[in-house]
């Protein structure tokens, strides 16, 4: 009877086990061993009781309380000694011995001090090192990778206790022997649930080499892993038929995550690492559904975390964000479970909720408020993990957060803020991150304590004022950054991110101490990107980012044709880009960053022309740069800006022209341009991400418009001059003046700031030249020859320096000539005259030079002109009638030439004057002659050629951020590409009750029919030909075969009251018309709905699902996501249509509920069941016909929709593969199935009011359990 008894006890357990029920087995295998106990089956018991603590750690991990957690727990551990003291008295040695090794590793689970924790995994394992030497020497495969498995665990879960760096090299080394051996030895035994554990322990070590270890281009670790990939992709292929969806859990999550690492780490193709990513990504979103099939929680946390934290490396905000709220609800549930104990998964539940707040606060679209809010959350949540912590790299990252956090607080803080606080907070967590990571080889940990550093000096650079004090933390974060480099290991685009960060802070301090060296040394490391990204064939945006950087670098140097080249490299670059993209909205994000970097190609070209005084070309290249930008939606504010520059290039020629009122218009309208586009920006400012730098290019607009102004008031001053109103003339150069002066002093650039003071000394100049003028005064000539002497010492350019040397020189002669003209002293206007010939002389050489030609012939010609004067004089003193002849007829002479001169420099008008003089004395007429009525400064002494605007550093393009580049790049590869897309699915909505007078049936009879099933083991090649391609057709000679199993299936339905009978997809094919009319009458016959499955459909091309009632076709469904079919030796990709998105599905309201029809792999898709979670309203019957061989993913799928959509799926798959089930949303016991390779039917009585009730009850008790996230909207 005993053996009877336990025989069917087993049998239950196994039964229990098999779905998943772990505590009802858990009691039953209790049971068991009890009854063995009472029959002193000693031997038997042992086993029993093994197993019993085996299924206990099951319970352990479905526990969703503390209470269970640790009572399950005890329960195993009492169990194993149990076995162990059996084992013991069977004289089985190695069996105790492993059950006290098992019983201490349960132990371990709830431990509550470290040190005992650690003393009790380092029992458990040495327990498993004794029993693998034994095992080694007996060549006992199996018990030897059984004892190996056993000690990963133990050393896994000993990781967690460890603080010191030397504790985990030690066992990480001791890890990786223990899952090495066992991978040779199970090509002897091949054990899938072995196979399973190594993938599962072998991915978890692997996250400890890169918390500890990783160091970039490590390539005996990328050999390592790329050995691993094998493993995984050999592991995936034996489970492809696997039911046990615990072994499919562990295998998703092991080979997901090392999907997504070793594609972004190491893979070096493009297709490479887009299919290992998206794949990785889609075995641990199918892991997470098996995990709660098989109530495995703590998976469930490892791979919850493992989604967050990669969705963060990859970017993908959108996907984050749409997973994070129900994500962190979920864990902080869990995390009473394990609270007060040392366990690996604890940590990971506060670490999903601290990269949630971090994620969040450093969004610059959330308020500041929010952002705030956010950020102190997340250190709430850090703080109160570090003092439960004991593993070692955690301590270095928690503090890395907390970095983080304060850094954010200490950008947000207001006036009222502790800001100082905030300040020693994070320099306070950066240097224990730096203390913590020390001792590590490499990894993340060691990436922590540099980023720390890194992140907390580079806050304060962007916070801080004073100028020292920047480049002081600059420096800092610059060295912090450098060392971080060759860690950055979460992923390749990680490391190119840190490069490029480390580019941009050279380029920052290069700007900051403007040395020239900083600069080159930020350009060397975007060349190098560039080599780099180039070379791989697919970073092209972050190679076109470093090409902008470099040109911005260029521009900053002065290298405008340099700058404008490295524009037209990074549209090339981006243009490389767009034919890696499907996606329109981001094709359509490239190709406004294309337009713009010809833009910016074309107001290089402008700054260009404008260095070199070519203002109609720079006019015309900023004309085409402010169109383009115009229609740019992310960088139109800019075109007002640049559109300024259209008139003020133009004001700047008609100035040089001398054409004073038109080139006054034209300075207005640049001065009107400038002052709008300071609006806009300061309008947009608010809504924008580089809120600083246009900040920036707002102060430019204003020093724009004080430079316009200026120049307006030196063209009046110019015409005032010429007018003779020299008192007014002088105002408005000290006008300007002043304005020059005050535009100078907002240029930190020392080069800029220099051109206009010297244009202030010049104005100031030309105000006490013109009021020297006026007043005939030495001692203003003598002060205006002083300022123009001090213009010239400021003008970097020889022209204006020149220009300044020779107007100084003219004042001077002028000066001499005052002095000349006030005295009567004969002997001393001879000591003058050369004087004044001389300096003359001296202002025609200093104009020459300076390439003003006309000048330097005023000077030579007025020099004559005076020598005329000279004699003129004399003659007038002279007594003696032959001398003073002598003197006239010289000074005749002298005024000829003098008139010569001027004719031949162009002065007409001083030509006249000179002849009319000489006509006079021809007239013997009297002439007074003055030395300032000779001595006339030239015209060219108040030219304003080499005087143009000066450049402004933070007139550049707005270069992508790093952030901006990882997600151009993200989105080019995406996963989740459909995140940014227009819709991928609609559901649309058919009421047929409405349009009917049938009434809402309480009750309905829903059943699956499953039949197609060969004979020859080929369903393919036997009952169907390809008519086109891709494109399977029914066999003719199997047509009434298929007639007749259909008929029967429907009268089975019949006598078992169904009402609505669901056929697999492909196994009715109405092409046939006799088929399609044989429906047709059985449904009107029997009154019933009939699902006829699916077919491909020769007309259309389209797989369709015809749904037929006794009125005939209801509605018809069609397939959306095509198969890979294999049809004899052939395998090919199904050849059907499909539409655009959105892709459309029919929910349709029917007497029975609202049913919605999914073909096959169409319900394996996360976005369309997402919409019908979220349909309204809400689905009943989910019916998914299919022709599969490979169900568990369905199983999974289904599994999770039942609550998650809270419907009745039914799943009808094709004879050949068989498995056809229904999941019901309650609670119920009863297997619904029928096995593969046979045909058969099975129905579900669905309670429609109930169903609804029960989901009403289901909503609001969701809707209860969700706890307040702190700060959220």
């Amino acid at each position: 009877m005993v053996r009877i008894g336990t025989v069917e006890l087993l049998n239950k357990a196994e039964a229990e086990e098999k779905y998943y029920n772990w505590e009802d087995a858990a009691k039953l295998y209790e049971q068991v061993a009890k009854l063995f106990l009472d029959k002193k089956m000693f031997q038997d018991a042992a086993k029993v009781y093994t197993k019993f603590g085996d299924i206990c750690l099951r319970v352990v991990r479905a526990s969703k309380t503390k209470e269970d957690y640790l009572n399950w727990n005890e329960q195993s551990v009492k169990a194993y000694h149990k076995a162990e003291n059996f084992y013991i008295q069977t004289n089985d040695k190695l069996l105790s011995m492993e059950c006290k090794a098992k019983a201490l590793n349960a132990t371990g689970n709830i431990i509550t001090s470290i040190e005992k924790g650690k003393d009790t995994f380092k029992k458990s394992i040495n327990v498993c090192l004794e029993l693998i030497k034994i095992y080694l020497n007996k060549n006992d495969n199996k018990n030897l990778i059984k004892l190996s498995l056993l000690a990963l665990d133990s050393v896994f879960k000993l990781f967690n206790l460890f603080k010191e760096p030397s504790d985990i090299e030690y066992y990480l080394k001791l890890g990786r022997e223990l899952v090495e051996k066992p991978w040779v030895h199970l090509k002897k035994n091949n054990n899938i649930n072995f196979r399973t554990e190594l993938l599962y322990y072998d991915i978890f070590l692997f996250y400890i080499t890169r918390y500890t270890e990783l160091i970039y281009g490590d390539k005996k670790i990328e050999e390592l892993r790329k050995k691993f990939l094998l493993r995984c992709e050999e592991t995936l292929d034996l489970v492809k038929d696997c039911d046990d969806f615990s072994i499919l859990g562990q295998v998703y999550l092991a080979t997901g995550s090392h999907y997504c690492f070793y594609g972004t780490i190491f893979a070096k193709e493009k297709k490479e690492r887009m299919k290992l990513i998206e794949e990785g990504f889609n075995l641990l979103e199918k892991a997470i559904i098996f995990f709660r099939m098989t109530k495995d929680y703590i998976n469930l946390i490892y791979v919850i975390y493992g989604l967050g934290y990669l969705a963060g490396v990859f970017g993908k905000f959108e996907y984050y964000q749409k997973r994070i709220f129900s994500d962190v609800h979920e864990l902080e549930n869990f995390s009473k479970v394990y609270d007060g104990f040392y366990t690996v998964q604890g940590p990971y539940i506060s670490h999903v909720s601290q990269l949630y707040y971090l994620n969040f606060a450093s969004k610059s679209f959330f308020k500041d408020e929010t952002r705030e809010s956010f950020a102190k959350a997340g250190i709430k949540y850090v703080k109160e993990e570090l003092e439960n912590l004991a593993f070692g790299p955690f301590f270095a990252q928690g503090s890395q957060l907390l970095t983080r956090f304060y850094s954010q607080l200490v950008i947000l803080a207001k006036e009222d803020d502790p800001q100082q606080e905030y300040i020693q907070k994070m320099f306070y967590y950066a240097d224990e991150a730096k203390n913590y990571s020390k001792g590590y080889k490499g990894g993340t940990v060691r990436s922590a304590g540099f980023d720390s550093i890194y992140r907390a000096n580079k806050t304060m650079v962007d916070i801080v004022k004073d100028k020292e004090t920047k480049i002081k933390h600059l420096k800092i974060a610059i060295e912090a950054a450098t060392s971080n480099i060759k860690y950055a290991v979460e992923s390749y685009n990680v490391f190119l991110a840190a490069q490029m960060r480390l580019g941009l802070l050279h380029e920052e301090l290069g700007i900051l101490t403007t040395e020239k060296k900083s600069l080159m040394e930020a350009r060397e490391l975007f060349l190098r990107l560039i080599k780099e990204t180039s070379e791989k064939g697919y970073y092209y945006h972050y190679t076109a980012a470093c090409y902008e950087y470099i040109a911005r670098l260029e521009d900053r140097l002065g290298n405008h044709l340099a700058s404008a080249e490295y524009y037209d490299k990074a549209e090339k670059a981006h243009n490389k880009s767009l034919a890696e993209i499907e996606f329109k909205p981001l094709k359509d994000r490239v190709n406004e960053k294309i337009k713009y970097v010809i833009a910016w190609n074309l107001i290089e070209k402008a700054k260009s022309f404008h260095k070199r005084e070519q203002h109609l070309n720079a006019k015309e290249c900023y004309r085409e740069a402010s169109e383009i930008i115009a229609n740019l939606p992310s960088f139109n504010y800019e075109a007002n800006y640049y559109g300024a520059w259209v008139f003020l290039e133009e004001a700047e020629e008609l100035s040089k022209q001398e054409k004073y009122k038109v080139a006054i218009s034209s300075y207005e309208k640049s001065k009107d341009l400038f002052d709008t586009a300071m609006m806009m920006i300061r309008i947009i400012r608010k809504n924008v991400r580089q809120s600083k730098d246009l900040k920036k290019l707002g102060k430019a607009a204003r020093v724009r418009i004080n430079y316009c102004s200026a120049r307006i008031n030196l063209e009046e001053a110019r015409i005032l001059g010429k007018q003779g109103e020299h008192v007014a003339a002088a105002e408005k150069f000290a006008l300007a003046a002043t304005q020059f002066k005050d535009t100078c002093l907002i240029f930190n650039i020392k080069k800029e700031r220099v051109e206009l003071e010297a244009i202030f000394h010049l104005c100031s100049a030309w105000e006490r030249m013109e009021l020297a003028e006026n007043f005939e005064e030495p001692i203003k000539f003598k002060e205006a020859s002083e300022l123009f002497v001090k213009a010239s010492k400021f003008f970097t350019g020889s022209k204006l320096k020149f220009l300044a040397q020779g107007n100084s020189d003219f004042c001077a002669a002028l000066e001499e000539g005052c002095k000349f003209d006030q005295t009567n002293d004969i002997d001393v206007k001879t000591l003058i005259y050369p004087k004044v010939k001389s300096i003359l002389r001296k202002a025609a050489n200093s104009y020459e030079k300076g390439g003003f030609k006309n000048g330097a012939a005023w000077a030579l010609a007025t020099s004559t002109y005076f020598d005329a004067a000279w004699y003129l004089i004399r003659a007038d003193e002279e007594l003696d009638i032959n001398k003073k002849q002598e003197f006239l007829n010289i000074g005749s002479t002298y005024l000829k030439s003098a008139a010569e001169l001027f004719d031949k420099s162009g002065y007409k008008e001083k030509q006249n004057e000179v002849l009319e003089r000489l006509a006079r004395i021809s007239k013997e007429e009297e002439i007074i002659v003055s030395a300032l009525n000779t001595i006339k400064k030239p015209s060219v002494s108040q030219s304003v050629e080499g005087i143009v605007a000066p450049s402004c550093p933070v007139e550049t393009s707005r270069s992508p951020r790093i952030s901006e580049i990882n997600e151009l790049v993200e989105e080019t590869i995406s996963i989740t590409e459909k995140d940014r897309a227009k819709k991928k699915y609609e559901l649309v909505y058919k009421d047929m009750v409405k349009a009917s007078p049938e009434i809402l049936k309480k009750n309905c009879k829903v059943a699956i029919a499953q039949i197609g099933l060969s004979l020859s083991g080929n369903i393919i090649t036997e009952f169907y030909e390809e008519k086109d391609s891709g494109l399977l057709s029914l066999r003719e000679d199997k047509l009434e075969v298929v007639k007749a199993k259909v008929k029967e299936m429907v009268q089975k339905a019949h006598n078992n009251g169904i009402d609505i009978l669901i056929f697999p997809e492909m196994s009715i094919d109405l092409n046939y018309k006799s088929l399609l009319e044989e429906l047709s009458n059985l449904a009107k016959k029997f009154n019933m709905y009939i699902v006829s499955g699916s077919y491909h459909d020769h007309v259309s091309k389209q797989n369709v699902s015809t749904i037929i009632g006794p009125e005939g076709i209801l509605w018809e469904q069609k397939k959306h996501i095509p198969a890979i079919i294999h049809f004899g030796e052939k395998k090919f990709k199904e050849g059907i249509l499909t539409s655009s998105s959105p892709h459309k599905t029919i929910v349709c309201n029917t007497k029975f509920g609202r049913i919605a029809i999914l073909i096959c792999r169409d319900f394996l898709d996360m976005d369309l069941r997402v919409e019908l979670k979220n349909f309204e309203p809400p689905v009943d019957i989910i019916v998914n016909p299919a022709f599969t061989p490979v169900t568990a993913d369905f199983k999974a799928a289904h599994f999770d929709a039942r609550r998650s959509i809270y419907a009745y799926c039914f799943f009808a798959n094709i004879a050949e593969y068989g498995e056809s089930f229904i999941y019901t949303p309650e609670k119920e016991r009863v297997e619904r199935n029928v096995p593969a390779r046979e045909e058969g039917l099975i129905f579900k009585e669905v309670d429609l009011f109930r169903l609804r009730s029960e989901r009403k009850k289901w909503e609001i008790e969701q809707m209860k359990e969700k706890r307040f996230i702190q700060s959220t909207r």
